[in-house]
């Protein structure tokens, strides 16, 4: 027994805000069920891809933070490589220019940056004294606003406004 207990104190999550995600997920499933006419398939594939997402959770929660403090400023860079791309080549549906063509996938970078940004943030700010100066939280601003106006151009509001 005691080595399972050992195994759980391995895991990097934090249990208290994971049994809130799970009633969070729970109260979500039940939803599905009750909106879907009490049906069970509808309940059954968003239950299994809550699972898949709790599995992610733990996969990503596993990862170093100095690995992901290193990956911040590659991943950012090849995000705004990626949105010039879009912009230069990229294909065109449903009246915007957002998606890269490769081959049988149809890949949109917009996506990346939800991501890339946040933790490009997040190193840049981390590094130095805090709280930030004026100067540094203006270059924030425009590590923020570049991909934001990129986004907004192809046109992508609501992914624009989420990543600024």
């Amino acid at each position: 027994m005691s080595d399972w207990i050992t195994a759980w104190r391995r895991v990097n999550v934090h249990w208290a805000l994971l049994v809130g995600l799970l009633g969070l997920c729970s109260v979500g499933l039940m939803l599905a069920y009750s909106a879907g006419g009490e049906a069970l398939p509808a309940a059954r594939s968003q239950g299994i891809r809550v699972g898949i997402g709790l599995l992610l959770l733990l996969v990503a929660a596993q990862v170093p933070v100095g690995w992901l403090q290193r990956l911040a400023a590659p991943f950012y860079l090849l995000t705004i490589i990626l949105l010039i791309v879009v912009d230069a080549i990229g294909a065109i549906g449903h009246g915007a220019q957002r998606w890269l063509d490769l081959g049988p996938l149809r890949f949109q970078p917009s996506e990346l940056a939800k991501l890339a940004v946040p933790m490009m943030l997040a190193w840049f700010l981390a590094r130095g004294n805090l709280p930030p100066t004026l100067p540094k939280l203006l270059l924030a601003f425009l590590l923020m606003a570049v991909p934001a106006f990129m986004i907004f151009k192809q046109p992508d509001l609501g992914t624009a406004l989420l990543v600024f």
